[in-house]
C-alpha cells in the first residue's frame, strides 16, 4: 500500500486519525476498542489489531486471513472459520491464528471453550486469549451451499467474547 511520508501505512495512519478524533469528540474508552470483520475485512481488522495492540484491545474476525505479519505485541482474538471455505482457505485462518499467537504465553497448551454456539480452542490466558473456532455451517438460511458465510450466531458470540475482556 501507500505510504506517507512519516512510514506510516495509509490504512493505518488512517485508523490512527479516526480513533484520535473520535476520542477527542466522544466519551471514548480507549482501552476497549475492537475491531471486526467478515473475508477482506476480517483480513484487514487482523492486521490492524497485529500492528495496533497498542490500541485495539481485540479482534473477532469471521473467514479471515492476514497481511501483516510484524505484530506489536499480544491482542485477544476470536477468530472464525469454516474449513469448507474456498473463499478463504483454512490454512489463511490458521495462518492469522499463528501469526496473532507469536506472543502468547500458552500458544502451545490450548484448552477448549465455548462461545455462544461455536466450540473453540482457547489459547492464552483471560487478559489476551485467542480463541480458534473451526464451524460447520455450510448452508445459508435459506438452504443455500455457501461456507463462506457469516455464520449464525455470530454476532452474540462476538458480543459475548468481548464482554468476558471487561474487568
Amino acid at each position: 500500500g501507500s505510504r506517507r511520508s512519516s512510514g506510516c501505512p495509509a490504512r493505518l495512519c488512517l485508523f490512527d486519525v479516526i480513533l484520535e478524533r473520535l476520542a477527542s469528540s466522544y466519551c471514548i474508552d480507549l482501552g476497549a476498542v475492537y475491531a471486526v470483520g467478515h473475508s477482506l475485512g476480517a483480513s484487514f481488522a487482523n492486521s490492524l489489531a497485529c500492528a495496533r495492540t497498542n490500541r485495539i484491545r481485540a479482534v473477532a474476525a469471521v473467514a479471515g486471513g492476514i497481511t501483516s505479519s510484524d505484530c506489536s505485541g499480544e491482542v485477544a482474538a476470536l477468530l472464525l472459520h469454516n474449513p469448507r471455505d474456498r473463499a478463504v482457505p483454512l490454512r489463511e485462518g490458521e495462518r492469522a491464528r499463528d501469526i496473532l499467537l507469536e506472543h502468547q504465553d500458552d500458544r502451545n497448551r490450548p484448552s477448549r471453550r465455548r462461545v455462544g454456539d461455536f466450540r473453540c480452542n482457547q489459547y492464552g490466558l483471560w487478559k489476551h486469549p485467542l480463541l480458534w473456532c473451526v464451524h460447520g455451517q455450510n448452508l445459508t438460511s435459506r438452504g443455500r451451499y455457501y461456507p463462506h458465510q457469516w455464520p449464525e450466531g455470530a454476532a452474540q458470540a462476538i458480543a459475548t467474547f468481548f464482554n468476558s475482556l471487561r474487568g
